[in-house]
């Protein structure tokens, strides 16, 4: 059995002729499927990803577990280190505003 889909414009008339009520009915539908469709999507997404690492034998676990290696240091506080990923640190902020390089705080 074929089902004949609305146009926009027979959409268009529909909408506009509902009430509120009908409306905020159809955005709540909307929104729903649109998360089932994102969910969709991602276990589609990990099952690809899945199939790929396997054919090129990649340990996901391993890859998920690799931190990124600090790449600055405070020079006045060895335990403080950044990535040089995300928001600056205040000790880098405070060592750039006055007139250095991150160059000066890069770990060798």
């Amino acid at each position: 059995m074929h089902v004949k889909r609305p146009t926009n414009s027979d959409a268009m008339t529909n909408i506009e002729g509902s009430t509120t009520e009908d409306l905020q009915k159809l955005r709540d539908d909307i929104d729903a499927e649109l998360r089932r469709r994102a969910v969709k999507q991602r276990a589609e997404a990990r099952k690809q990803i899945m199939e790929i690492a396997k054919n090129h034998e990649i340990d996901l676990a391993e890859l998920a577990s690799a931190k990124s290696a600090a790449r600055y240091r405070n020079p006045d506080n060895q335990f403080d280190v950044w990535t040089g990923k995300g928001r600056q640190p205040k000790w880098v902020k405070a060592h750039l505003a006055n007139g250095r390089t991150l160059a000066d705080l890069e770990i060798a």
